[in-house]
């Protein structure tokens, strides 16, 4: 490897590590400063979770998914008192976000429409919250606030979010051409 394909290399090296870090302090704080509504916080993370699968190798943006939950436990945002109630949701949610970002990483890779790829990994998301969300309610573990915002909330926000992404990559794209 020449002079010139080093530096190249170590750019590309330098450009993703930076990204990793803007994505990873991103993810972990839009639910602390976003705070509520669910919907706006919900979409943000979501943009911001198919904004890291795009850009970022599978083995990298994985562990980003795990970072919005977290920050909404330490802080106890999203449902108050109920916050509690999201322990039993944890595992759950961090699979439904990295499966958003797996599906639609594939699909896009695949050279795939855009929403043909966002709209199936919405779905899948929404399915990995709903179904536990709905058997944890029914054996009385959790309240049934959770079937709603473990169901059509999280199909919204993560549609929401798609769409967000896609509006200001059209955005990014006109101004840079």
């Amino acid at each position: 490897m020449d002079k010139k394909e080093a530096q190249t290399k170590t750019f590309v090296v330098a450009n993703k590590t930076a990204l990793t870090l803007f994505l990873s302090g991103a993810a972990f704080a839009i639910p602390v400063v976003l705070d509520h509504p669910q919907l706006l916080t919900g979409t943000f993370v979501n943009a911001l979770l198919l904004l890291t699968a795009y850009f970022l190798p599978f083995k990298t943006a994985y562990k980003i998914a795990l970072l919005p939950s977290l920050s909404v436990l330490l802080k106890g945002v999203i449902f108050g008192p109920l916050t509690i109630s999201l322990y039993y949701m944890i595992p759950f949610i961090w699979l439904g976000n990295i499966l958003l970002m797996f599906v639609f990483k594939k699909i896009i890779s695949a050279n795939r429409n855009y929403f043909f790829a966002l709209l199936p990994a919405a779905i899948i998301k929404t399915s990995v919250l709903l179904i536990p969300a709905f058997i944890l309610i029914k054996i009385k573990i959790l309240p049934l606030i959770f079937l709603n915002a473990m169901g059509i909330v999280q199909l919204i926000t993560a549609l929401s979010g798609g769409v967000l992404v896609f509006i200001l990559s059209k955005i990014y794209n006109r101004i840079n051409s």
